[in-house]
Parts: C-alpha cells; sequence; structure tokens
C-alpha cells in the first residue's frame, strides 16, 4: 500500500494550514493516508453495510468529519494522523450503520470545498502506481487481513490501524502479553511482505 508522505516538517506546516481551515493542506496529509484508511473501513464494513453505501462513500464522509475537526487534533509520533482518521472512520461507518448516514451525509456535503478536495482525490491516481494497480494491491491485502483467523484478524487491526501497543492488545483482548504476542508473531508470518505494507504510517 504505497503512500506520498510529507516529511516531518512539512507535515507540521501543513497541520497548522489545514487548522486553520485550509482544505488544500487539509487534501494533502488526507491523501497519505487515504489508502490506509479505505482499507480500514473495507475491513470494517459488514456485507450488509457495504451493500447500502460505498465503503469510497464512508471514506468521503471521514475526510470532511476530519476537515470538521482537525482543530481538537494533537499529533503525537509517527501514524498519529492516520490512526485518529481511522478513529474518525469508525464513527462514520456507525452512525451510517445505526442511521444510515441520511441526514449526517446531507450536512457533510455542505462543506463544498474539502468535498472537491476528496472527490479529486478518490478520482486521481497520485504516486507511483496507477490508480487501477493501487486498486488490485489494496484488493490483495485485503485479501490476506481477511483470510487470517479472526483473533489475529483482530490484533492486527488493534495494532497497524489503531497503534495499540501489545500490552494494550492484551487487555483488549482479555489475554495474556505472550499470549498476544504469539498471535501478533503468527498473524505476521502468514501476512508476509503485507506486515510490512501495514506498519508504513504517516
Amino acid at each position: 500500500m504505497t503512500e506520498s508522505v510529507p516529511t516531518r516538517a512539512e507535515n507540521q506546516l501543513l497541520f497548522q494550514r489545514a487548522q486553520g481551515g485550509d482544505s488544500e493542506a487539509f487534501g494533502v496529509l488526507f491523501g497519505a493516508c487515504a489508502e490506509r484508511v479505505l482499507l480500514y473501513i473495507r475491513m470494517r464494513m459488514s456485507k450488509a453495510l457495504r451493500a447500502r453505501v460505498e465503503p469510497e462513500d464512508i471514506l468521503q464522509e471521514t475526510g470532511l468529519a476530519a476537515f470538521r475537526d482537525i482543530g481538537s487534533l494533537e499529533p503525537r509520533g509517527r501514524g498519529a494522523f492516520s490512526r485518529w482518521l481511522c478513529a474518525v472512520a469508525e464513527n462514520r461507518i456507525r452512525d451510517t450503520r445505526d442511521y444510515h448516514g441520511a441526514q449526517k451525509r446531507e450536512a457533510l456535503g455542505r462543506q463544498e470545498g474539502i468535498t472537491l478536495v476528496i472527490e479529486g482525490l478518490l478520482r486521481s491516481a497520485t504516486g507511483p502506481l496507477s490508480a487501477a494497480a493501487r486498486k488490485e494491491e489494496q484488493g490483495l491485502l485485503q485479501q490476506k487481513l481477511e483470510g487470517l483467523p479472526e483473533d489475529e484478524r483482530a490484533a492486527v487491526m488493534l495494532r497497524f490501524f489503531g497503534g495499540m501497543t501489545v500490552t494494550d492488545i492484551a487487555q483488549e483482548l482479555a489475554m495474556s502479553e505472550s499470549a498476544a504476542r504469539r498471535l501478533m508473531a503468527r498473524a505476521t508470518v502468514r501476512l508476509g511482505d503485507a506486515a510490512l505494507e501495514l506498519r508504513d504510517e504517516a
């Protein structure tokens, strides 16, 4: 999963601009994480929900909500922004599942400027891969994740998308730390090279 990740100094400037309402700066930040967040959304949506709503729609809602709320974010450490976006996406998925997202999509859709930025990101073929190639690449990664046993997949999602430590994962899954380490080790072996892609955070 290839992402064009700004440098730390560039990120700081982009965050400042985005928190000041600059949709283009936010678009750069969001674009660097969009593929990862979209994968998270696809993994978290049920088949029933996907029959009603496209994952890309949830991604757009996530971007709109994140742009609205970015002033509350205090990024700490590598991957903080993408983890926060996944948390925002989780809320959008929950709301869409509960309310089918009708009213919230209508309200967020009025933010025309950032909507255009995100729609452009979804249409574009940014990065070294074409849009089709990136879609295929993400599809293969999704298949590998879906092929994991449920407990291993849960641990991987918590680690690579939630940023949890092994201690946190052990507590979340109600197991010992040694058991959580073994679980992550087995999942990493099954994922192979895909595990390296999941580690690559903005």
